[in-house]
């Protein structure tokens, strides 16, 4: 549980800093899944209900064929489903909680890819369990200011490469 409460704790502050001045940000849910998944759906909507995270009537829904060689059975078509809203900033603690909460045995949770956007800054983040949350988007200044920031939050293996990106700490 402390893992997991430090994780959401370093992601939130991320995130604070990522969407400040926002009062609302772009959730985007992505989930693969066989072709009438009607149950996966009904499934999701239940954890965002059990998250206090209410879906907006205005939201974007759309499925993406699979390429049949990335099917997981070769007789069962897959599809990509994402499901996109936007949510008022005071949800973001919820958002992450779901997100980081996935692999972890901890609900309420989202199974599926979680991504919060702030589509002003062009910045995203893809929160992914207590091992980090990449932060990615063309905002360069945005993302060497989360950069400096919160160089005491970030990962050794991907340390050369921001490095590179944007000078040494």
């Amino acid at each position: 549980l402390q893992q997991f409460l430090s994780a959401h704790r370093k992601a939130l502050l991320i995130a604070q800093d990522a969407f400040r001045g926002s009062d609302h940000f772009a959730v985007c849910l992505r989930d693969r899944m066989h072709e009438g998944g009607g149950l996966e759906c009904r499934q999701l909507v239940r954890e965002l209900k059990a998250a206090q995270i209410p879906l907006p009537a205005v939201r974007a829904f759309w499925a993406d064929a699979v390429d049949p060689d990335d099917w997981a059975d070769e007789e069962e078509p897959q599809v990509d489903l994402t499901l996109a809203f936007a949510a008022p900033i005071a949800l973001l603690s919820n958002v992450l909680w779901c997100a980081l909460a996935k692999d972890l045995g901890i609900s309420p949770k989202l199974q599926c890819s979680v991504y919060l956007l702030n589509l002003q800054a062009g910045v995203a983040l893809f929160p992914y369990d207590d091992r980090g949350m990449d932060v990615v988007g063309p905002n360069r200044s945005t993302l060497q200011q989360l950069y400096a920031q919160h160089r005491s939050l970030l990962l050794p293996y991907d340390l050369p490469q921001m490095q590179s990106t944007f000078g040494a700490l």
